[in-house]
């Protein structure tokens, strides 16, 4: 406290400087990364001399190098950030110094292998900028506003996105690969001096400097309602205490969870669904990168300049749209736009089979397409960061003790960052080997089969899809009950034999059987200082299950194997035995199904 204040310590430890110095940090990645993608083919052919047909997979492997090691590094990128939690400045200025190393590679660089190695040294810096970046975003504002932040700097960093490839065209086409470096090392020179200049929260209230100024109207609000769904209800007391129970870290946990906390978080299918989701994202970013200039050679024939400019269509739509779908999933949460997103990404994607070789025709559906896929990138852009962040900040909350003070989000901004790069790697070389392979069109109907998949597995993780099969389920017994009711009396007579004296007996000992396997009861559970009761559905045997159970999937597909083994012996039984037996079946299946699809 004694020490004297740096010079502008206000302004310079302010959120509005912070935030920004990670902007333009993720910013100049990004634009070192954009102005290499349209003249990398132009380099390869120039400046190393290399046949054109191998100038795609090239160009896919050098993509590739950079996203491979950023993968790798990653995670040691996360573990050094929680570590070295009293700073993040430091391991932040190192990610800057590699990014410095590569960008002269790339300048003066002559041969594959420099170039390669140039790259493997940005995706090093990559992983740490996104990494730390992201870890000092959350110090900075708190997880309750983590959302809205994150939307902003996406939206500013795509104006990078957007620039860098036109950019590096244009100046390529006009003063040769020194003049784009020139460039780029100036965006270089700003992003150091704004990252010297930065001084931690934590820092500045070592000399003092008590403000907040963590925006906080609505957010407790905010966090409250978002369970990523955007979902509330007057269940919501129950709903938490589970929910609560469910991200309990139990004691006796391995040393390797301990050193990497986040190892537990990856057991959550939520984690899993939104970790997935930015794989998917960036293999079609990648994808993107990797075949636009090269469809702009072959098919019309263009220049680096040529080819640069037509990323505006993809890009621009990322622009305007990115920051109004990240304001969106903070308000409705990251679902809706993951769903909404994925699924408009299915038929943009397929329409990229229309693009042909010719001439300004083609071109403009080209461009038009490529604008439609922009829609669909910013719609998606954001969801999966977010969910993931809230994922964790439950565990976070709910286990104070063991994730530490700081939490483990570089770690999980680690993990995101290697998942994102491992996407880039995938997104490239796929996308190049196919179009090689079976062509442009075919390659994209692959990249949109690859997406669905995505789209579904976040789907039937949601409450409303869990809903619905309850719902169908419960439908299917009671329609399976009801169906056999007024025809029981024809089935007995006509394929059981049974007389006509006998059969209201029988009838009555069918009924009876049902009621058996079902074992009418009730059983009242109280949480969190409220009484459930689940009445008439509940069997001691399917309700243990249902309370023991890790999984309650499992117990629900007996019910299902039950109740088709009940049907299939009404369909073949010609004995009163062994109707019984798929009477006292379908009771248990009826059992199994209430009881566990109410608790679920």
């Amino acid at each position: 406290m004694g020490q004297s204040q740096p010079w502008g310590l206000k302004w310079r430890s302010h959120t509005l400087f912070i935030v920004a110095t990670v902007g333009i940090g993720l910013f100049t990645d990004l634009f070192l990364y954009g102005i290499v993608v349209p003249v990398l083919p132009y380099l390869l052919t120039d400046r190393v001399g290399l046949p054109h047909d191998q100038i795609q997979s090239h160009v896919s492997g050098l993509l590739a190098t950079y996203a491979l090691a950023s993968v790798l590094f990653s995670p040691v990128a996360g573990i050094i950030a929680d570590r070295l939690s009293n700073s993040r400045q430091l391991p932040f200025l190192i990610g800057l110094i590699a990014l410095l190393l590569a960008t002269l590679l790339l300048c003066l660089g002559q041969s594959v292998p420099v170039l390669a190695v140039a790259r493997v040294l940005q995706g090093i810096s990559a992983a740490v900028v996104w990494t730390i970046g992201l870890a000092l975003v959350l110090d900075t504002v708190g997880p309750e506003n983590l959302g809205k932040t994150i939307g902003s700097i996406f939206g500013f960093i795509s104006i990078g996105e957007l620039a860098a490839p036109v950019l590096g065209g244009v100046v390529y086409s006009k003063s040769g690969i020194k003049g784009v470096f020139g460039m780029g090392f100036g965006i270089f020179a700003v992003d150091f001096i704004m990252r010297i200049l930065l001084i931690e929260k934590k820092t500045a209230a070592k000399y003092g400097a008590t403000e907040d100024n963590r925006e906080v109207d609505g957010n407790a609000e905010n966090e409250e309602e978002q369970d990523g769904d955007g979902e509330a209800g007057e269940e919501d007391p129950l709903i938490k205490k589970q929910e609560e129970d469910h991200y309990k870290v139990p004691d006796g946990q391995s040393k390797a969870v301990r050193s990497f906390p986040l190892l537990h978080c990856l057991k959550d299918p939520r984690l899993l669904t939104a970790l997935l989701l930015a794989l998917v994202q960036a293999a079609l970013l990648g994808t993107y990168d990797a075949t636009i200039p090269t469809i702009a050679q072959d098919y019309f024939g263009f220049t680096s300049l040529e080819a640069g400019l037509i990323f505006i269509a993809l890009i621009l739509p990322y622009v305007i749209g990115g920051p109004v779908a990240g304001w969106l999933v903070d308000k409705k949460g990251p679902k809706p736009a993951a769903v909404f997103g994925f699924g408009y990404l299915a038929p943009a994607l397929i329409l990229l089979r229309l693009v042909q070789p010719g001439g300004k025709q083609q071109l403009i559906v080209y461009c038009v397409i490529l604008a439609f896929n922009g829609v669909g990138m910013a719609v998606i852009g954001s969801p999966s960061i977010v969910e993931a962040s809230y994922v964790v900040s439950m565990y976070h909350k709910a286990n104070p003790d063991f994730f530490g003070s700081n939490g483990p989000y570089a770690q999980l901004y680690g993990l995101n960052s290697m998942v994102f790069s491992l996407g880039l790697t995938l997104g490239p070389v796929i996308s190049g080997l196919l179009k090689d392979t079976i062509g442009y069109g075919n390659m994209n109907l692959v990249k949109r089969e690859s997406q669905s998949v995505s789209q579904w597995h976040r789907f039937r993780s949601s409450r409303r899809f869990i809903i619905i099969v309850v719902n169908l389920a419960v439908f299917t017994d009671a329609y399976l009950y009801g169906l056999i009711i007024p025809v029981l009396p024809f089935f007995l007579s006509d394929f059981a034999g049974v007389s006509s004296q006998d059969l209201q007996k029988w009838i009555g000992i069918l009924l009876g059987a049902y009621g058996a396997g079902l074992i009418v009861g009730s059983r009242t559970r109280k949480i969190d200082g409220y009484e459930l009761t689940l009445h008439s559905a509940s069997t001691a045997i399917a309700g243990h299950l249902a309370d023991k159970s890790n999984s309650r999937r499992a117990t629900y597909m007996l019910g299902l194997v039950a109740l088709a083994i009940s049907t299939v012996m009404f369909s073949v039984g010609r004995s009163v035995a062994v109707l019984v037996v798929a009477r006292s079946i379908q009771g248990a299946s009826s059992a199994f199904v209430h009881c566990v699809g109410v608790v679920s």
